[in-house]
C-alpha cells in the first residue's frame, strides 16, 4: 500500500509540475522599470501619489495583469526597486500606492537643458 501510495505522489507531482511549466518562447519578458516609471508617472497626471488600485485596473484595462491583485502588484513594483507606501490619500482615501516624490527621488526626470542666453 505504501508503495502505491508513493507512485501515485510522484505521478501527481510530475502531473502537476509539467502542467505549469511553459515552453520558454511564451514567457513574458520581465516589464522594462523605465516603462513602469512612465505609466506611473502618466497615472499621476500631476498629483502627489496614484493608489495601487489605479494602477492595476488601467493595466487589466489595457490587457496586463490578468487575474492579479493589488498585492502581485505591490510586490512587482518592489522588485523593481519603486517605493511602495502603505498609506497614500488620494481623493480622502487612504491606501497602498506609489508618492511622486519617491519616484523623482528614486528615478530622476532627466530636464532638458535650458537654454543659455545669448
Amino acid at each position: 500500500m505504501w508503495l502505491l501510495t508513493g507512485l501515485w505522489l510522484t505521478a501527481a507531482w510530475r502531473t502537476g509540475r509539467d502542467a505549469t511549466e511553459e515552453p520558454a518562447e511564451h514567457h513574458t519578458a520581465e516589464p522594462d522599470t523605465d516603462a513602469v516609471v512612465r505609466l506611473l508617472r502618466d497615472l499621476l497626471a500631476g498629483a502627489p501619489a496614484v493608489h495601487l488600485s489605479t494602477a492595476l485596473t488601467h493595466l487589466q484595462k489595457h490587457g496586463h495583469g490578468e487575474g492579479w491583485k493589488v498585492t502581485d502588484l505591490r510586490a512587482r513594483l518592489e522588485a523593481l526597486g519603486i517605493p511602495v507606501h502603505p498609506k497614500v490619500k488620494v481623493g480622502g482615501i487612504p491606501t497602498r500606492g506609489v508618492r511622486a516624490t519617491d519616484l523623482d527621488r528614486v528615478f530622476p526626470t532627466q530636464a532638458p537643458p535650458a537654454e543659455q542666453p545669448r
